[in-house]
C-alpha cells in the first residue's frame, strides 16, 4: 500500500471535475492505496453574485464532505506548496485540466509536481493540457515545465493531442488513458435509482445564443421539453431547472431520452449510462479533449458547432449502438487500469 498525494482540482463548482477527483480517488483506493487531496485551489473565494447561486455552492460542498477522503489544509500558492514536508510515497496529478496553463495560471508549476522530495515517485495520470498547441503566452513556463516532466516516473495522458504536445515541445514520452470516471461502470454509490423520462437534457457550459438556438431546434422537431442544467435563471424555450446537485446531475444524464452537450465529462456520463446524445461546441479550437473522445468511441458524427450542421442531419433522431462502442471502452479501462497498478509499483 501507497500513500498518495493527489493533486488535481477538486474545488470546483463544475461537476465534472469534482466526480473526476472522486473517481480518481475511488479507483486509488479499490487499488489498496491511501489517498489524501492537496488542498491548493485555483480560487480563494468564490465570487457570489447573487444570493441565487448559494444552493448550488452549498450542494458542491455537501457533496465533498461526504465522498472526499481526507486533505491537507488550505495551500495558498506554489511557494507555500514547497515549505511543507510531505510524507507521501507517491505524488500523484489528475485528471482533467490540470496541464492547461490558461486555467493554472500561477499555480501552473503545481500541477507539474515541482515540489515534494527528490526520491517521491511522480505520476501522471489522465493529465489534460486541453488545447491541441501550447499557448504563445505561456511559453516562458517551457523550461521549467521540461524540467518537472522529466522527472516523473510514469506519465499518461487523457488525449492523443496532449500527449503529442509533451513529446514534440517537451521530448517526453506517455500513455494515453481514460479519464477516471471512465474506470468505473456506474456510481450506484452515489446514485442508486435512476428514472427514465422524455425530457431532452441539455448540459451546455458556454449557452451561447447559437448553442441555445440549436437545443431549441431539437426540442421542437422531436416535440419533447429541453431541461437546461447550467442556468440559475429561467431561458426561454427550456423547462427551468435549478442547477441540480451533483447526484441529481447524475439522475439527469442518466435518465434523458438525449442529452445535448459541449462538456468532456456531459459525453462521458452520456456513454457511461448509454444514452442517445449530440454534442452543440463552440468552434473556438479548445475541443480537442472531446474530439478526441468521440473519435475513440466512434460517434465523429454527432458532433456539431453551428445551426447550420444540424439542419442537414437527423442523427439527433437515431439510437446509439453501444455494442461496439462498450467493447472499446472495456479494451481501453483495461489498458488505463494496468497503467495504474505498473506505475503505482515503480520504485524511484
Amino acid at each position: 500500500m501507497m500513500k498518495i498525494g493527489l493533486i488535481t482540482y477538486h474545488y470546483s463548482q463544475n461537476y465534472g471535475a469534482v466526480m473526476q477527483t472522486y473517481a480518481t480517488c475511488r479507483i486509488l483506493k479499490e487499488l489498496g492505496h491511501e489517498v489524501e487531496i492537496i488542498n491548493i485551489r485555483q480560487t480563494e473565494k468564490r465570487k457570489i453574485r447573487h444570493i441565487v447561486f448559494i444552493p448550488k455552492y452549498r450542494n458542491f460542498d455537501k457533496f465533498m464532505n461526504k465522498f472526499y477522503p481526507r486533505q491537507t489544509q488550505i495551500i495558498h500558492d506554489v511557494n507555500e506548496l514547497k515549505q511543507i514536508n510531505f510524507d507521501y510515497d507517491c505524488l500523484l496529478v489528475g485528471s482533467d485540466q490540470v496541464w492547461n496553463p490558461m486555467i493554472s495560471q500561477d499555480k501552473c508549476m503545481a500541477y507539474f509536481l515541482d515540489f515534494g522530495r527528490q526520491n517521491v515517485l511522480r505520476v501522471s495520470y489522465a493529465s489534460s493540457l486541453g488545447v491541441s498547441q501550447w499557448p504563445d503566452e505561456k511559453k516562458y513556463l517551457l523550461e521549467d515545465i521540461s524540467r518537472a516532466l522529466h522527472n516523473f516516473n510514469a506519465i499518461s495522458v487523457r488525449e492523443k493531442t496532449g500527449g503529442k504536445i509533451l513529446e514534440n515541445m517537451f521530448k517526453v514520452k506517455s500513455e494515453l488513458v481514460l479519464d477516471p470516471t471512465m474506470l468505473h461502470s456506474g456510481y450506484d454509490e452515489i446514485v442508486n435509482k435512476i428514472d427514465e423520462t422524455n425530457n431532452i437534457v441539455c448540459y451546455l457550459l458556454n449557452r451561447t445564443k447559437e448553442q441555445l438556438k440549436a437545443s431549441r431546434y431539437v426540442s421542437k422537431q422531436l416535440g419533447k421539453n429541453a431541461q437546461l442544467l447550467t442556468s440559475v435563471y429561467p431561458i426561454r424555450g427550456f423547462k427551468y431547472v435549478y442547477p441540480p446537485s451533483i447526484e441529481d446531475w447524475i439522475r439527469y444524464i442518466a435518465g434523458a431520452s438525449l442529452v445535448i452537450t459541449d462538456s468532456f465529462h456531459g459525453v462521458v456520463f452520456s456513454l457511461l449510462y448509454k444514452r442517445n446524445f449530440i454534442v452543440i461546441a463552440v468552434n473556438n479550437g479548445k475541443n480537442s479533449r472531446l474530439l478526441d473522445l468521440l473519435k475513440m468511441v466512434g460517434l465523429e458524427n454527432r458532433y456539431f458547432t453551428s445551426m447550420k450542421q444540424l439542419e442537414i442531419s437527423d442523427i439527433y433522431r437515431k439510437s446509439i449502438d453501444y455494442m461496439q462502442i462498450d467493447v472499446v471502452i472495456k479494451k481501453n479501462k483495461d489498458i488505463s487500469l494496468a497503467f495504474l497498478v505498473k506505475s503505482l509499483r515503480t520504485e524511484r
